[in-house]
């Protein structure tokens, strides 16, 4: 199944656990990855791997910078660890409220 043919995810602690899954899942799905984490070494192959600590909001406008760059326009972010920082990187991300650590939007 290729659902997310072509979009671009971001997963933040995507490099353990349930958000190395969830980037795999995506990957598996057709999505172009990033993974956000404080320690990259776990991102699943195939994945483009950001070191980000995801509290700190220059570390979240830069790695976003990085994502946009890389891959343009973003569509999917799956927060799985944490909250993301306030992010002025000139994105237009919306998470809305009561999406929480497992929480997926799909815009």
């Amino acid at each position: 199944m290729n659902d997310f043919d072509g979009l671009v995810a971001v997963v933040t602690g995507g490099a353990s656990g349930i958000g190395a899954a969830t980037a795999s899942l995506l990957l598996s799905r057709g999505a172009r990855v990033a993974v956000l984490d404080r320690d990259t070494e776990g991102a699943p192959d195939g994945t483009t791997a950001i070191r980000c600590d995801i509290t700190d909001s220059d570390a979240v406008d830069a790695a976003l910078r990085t994502v946009s760059a890389t891959f343009g326009a973003l569509d999917v972010l799956a927060s799985i660890r944490g909250w993301v920082a306030r992010c002025s990187a000139g994105l237009d991300v919306d998470v809305p409220s009561g999406v929480g650590e497992s929480g997926v939007s799909r815009s």
